[in-house]
């Protein structure tokens, strides 16, 4: 690509008014987008490890419901998440909701710590770094 290519290309991803969830590293390219969530053997599934706050649910999400899980989102490159099964997928209603429809879950068990597979991708939440990333070949 010739060099002024290049420069009118990274001119126009500035000047898009995008958030970090928003933002594709390539154009054309938007990121996936992950929920961690905690399956408990007595309870419904949480957005927490203690169990204190529910994963939302039900025909009809709040404003604050829906803003909560996507607060709870990380955006990530799009072929990590290519491998989601029916284990990935939110709740029914999310699924017709223009937000929520294309987050993809990592279900972890708070009792037995391990990363969520998807494909030869695997992600868990750690406390103190965040998202990590190991992949297999």
């Amino acid at each position: 690509m010739p060099p002024h290519d290049r420069v009118a290309s990274l001119s126009d991803l500035h000047r898009q008014k995008l958030t970090a969830a928003q933002a594709a590293t390539r154009p054309h390219d938007r990121p996936g987008r992950v929920l961690a969530c905690y399956r408990h053997r007595d309870r419904p599934p949480t957005l927490d490890a203690a169990g204190q706050l529910p994963l939302p649910q039900g025909p009809h999400l709040s404003p604050a419901a829906i803003r909560t899980v996507l607060q709870h989102c990380v955006p990530v490159p799009s072929s990590w998440v290519a491998a989601g099964t029916q284990e990935h997928h939110g709740p029914e209603a999310w699924q017709q909701h223009p937000l929520l429809a294309d987050l993809v879950l990592l279900p972890h068990d708070p009792d037995r710590p391990q990363a969520a597979r998807l494909g030869r991708h695997q992600l868990h939440i750690d406390d103190e770094l965040g998202l990590i990333h190991t992949e297999t070949a």
